[in-house]
C-alpha cells in the first residue's frame, strides 16, 4: 500500500510539473499485484511520449507489461543487460537476456555457439568441448519449450504475461502433427543427453557431436518456417 500510494502521488505531481527531465524508476512494482502493475506500465509509456524513462528491473513479468503498453511492442523499447563477463560482472550488454530473447535471436544466438564448439571438436579438445556442449543442450531444450509458446501455440499463452490473447486461438488449430512432434522429438533427444537427466537406469550420457547439434538446432529453424508458411498459407485461403 505504501508503495501504490507513494507511485500515485508521485506521477500525480509529475502531471502537474512543467519541465520534462528524465526519470529513472528501480523496479518501481516489485511488491504491487498485477492490475497495478499493468496500470503502472501504461502510466510510464505515456511518460514517455514526451521524456526520457529509464526503468531498471529483474522482473520480466513487468518487462512484459511495458511491451505490451507500447505501441509497437518491444521494438520500441531499446533493452539492455548487466551480465557476467570475462569473470567479471557489471558488464552492460544491448538486448536481453537469453530467456527474454526471441525464438529468432535464441537461434542465431545458439548457432554462433555450436559453430564456436565445433571448431573446439575440430581441434581434438575433449574437456574444453564438454564444457562448452553442455550449456549449449541446455539451452536448446529450454528453446524447444520457447517455440511451442510463442510458435506453435501463437503466443496465445506467454509465462511472463497476465493475460491470454485469445485471438490467437485459430493459428493454434492450423499447427500440424508433424510439427508437434518435431519440436518433442527435439526436446527428448536432448533431455536424454543432458547430464542433471543421467541416473542409474539410463547410464551415463554421451556428448553429442557438432552435427547433432545442427541437426536438432536446424529442425527447430525449420519447423518454426514451416509452421509460419502453413499459417500464411491458411490466411491467404480465408
Amino acid at each position: 500500500e505504501h508503495r501504490c500510494i507513494a507511485l500515485a502521488a508521485f506521477l500525480a505531481e509529475l502531471s502537474q510539473a512543467s519541465h520534462k527531465s528524465t526519470l529513472v524508476f528501480d523496479d518501481p512494482v516489485s511488491s504491487l499485484d498485477h492490475k497495478r502493475r499493468e496500470g503502472i506500465a501504461r502510466r510510464l509509456v505515456d511518460e514517455a511520449k514526451h521524456r526520457q524513462v529509464f526503468v531498471f528491473t529483474h522482473d520480466l513479468a513487468f518487462l512484459c507489461d511495458l511491451e505490451s503498453a507500447t505501441p509497437g511492442g518491444r521494438k520500441s523499447i531499446l533493452c539492455q543487460h548487466v551480465e557476467w563477463r570475462a569473470q567479471s560482472p557489471g558488464n552492460v550488454a544491448d538486448g536481453l537476456i537469453r530467456d527474454a530473447k526471441s525464438v529468432a535471436q535464441q537461434l542465431q544466438d545458439l548457432r554462433v555457439r555450436i559453430g564456436l564448439a565445433d571448431k573446439i571438436h575440430s581441434e581434438g579438445l575433449e574437456s574444453e568441448y564438454k564444457s562448452a556442449v553442455g550449456p549449449v543442450i541446455d539451452d536448446l531444450r529450454a528453446l524447444c519449450e520457447r517455440v511451442i509458446e510463442d510458435v506453435l501455440l501463437a503466443d496465445v499463452i506467454k509465462r511472463h504475461a497476465s493475460h491470454l490473447k485469445v485471438g490467437n486461438v485459430h493459428g493454434v488449430a492450423k499447427v500440424k502433427p508433424d510439427q508437434w512432434l518435431s519440436v518433442k522429438r527435439v526436446w527428448s533427444e536432448c533431455s536424454a543427453v543432458t547430464p542433471a537427466h543421467a541416473n542409474t537406469k539410463s547410464g551415463p550420457h554421451n556428448t553429442p557431436d557438432p552435427d547433432r547439434l545442427k541437426e536438432w538446432l536446424e529442425a527447430l529453424d525449420s519447423t518454426v518456417t514451416s509452421v509460419k508458411q502453413t499459417r500464411k498459407a491458411g490466411a491467404h485461403a480465408n
